[in-house]
């Protein structure tokens, strides 16, 4: 994904450029590095996991994936994707999420890093076709 930060007129500028039947929306992108503690790392783990599948039946969720480092097993990757602003502020002001936040304060081995993202769109590069490309896809 892009982010993009754009002056308002940019931004009115692109969405009365589409066609009109289609709705001009930033969705919203959440990534967040958590650590956990070494000796507590299942307890997060699954605390993630059921935090990802509650936040997935949310309004407005497209998207919520909880990914454990491989180098680390105590540190976690969450990337959420909300379709507008006030979807995403309606679930950080969820009670479930409030108790989420009360649970794993307890597992943290640092305050997480929290990154959000205001996504005007999204490009998906061609795949390489360069034989010698040793990144290539398929």
């Amino acid at each position: 994904w892009m982010t993009t930060r754009r002056s308002h007129n940019a931004w009115r500028w692109a969405c009365s450029t589409r066609a009109s039947s289609l709705a001009c929306m930033h969705s919203q992108v959440v990534v967040a590095r958590i650590a956990g503690l070494a000796g507590r790392a299942s307890e997060l783990r699954q605390l993630l996991a059921d935090r990802a599948l509650a936040a997935r039946d949310e309004p407005g969720c497209e998207g919520y994936e909880v990914a454990e480092l491989l180098d680390d097993p105590a540190t976690f990757l969450v990337v959420e994707t909300w379709r507008s602003p006030a979807d995403m502020r309606a679930h950080f002001a969820s009670d479930a999420h409030a108790e989420y936040l009360h649970r794993v304060d307890e597992l943290l081995a640092r305050p997480s890093e929290v990154v959000m993202h205001d996504v005007a769109s999204t490009t998906r590069p061609a795949p390489s076709t360069s034989p010698t490309d040793a990144g290539r896809f398929g």
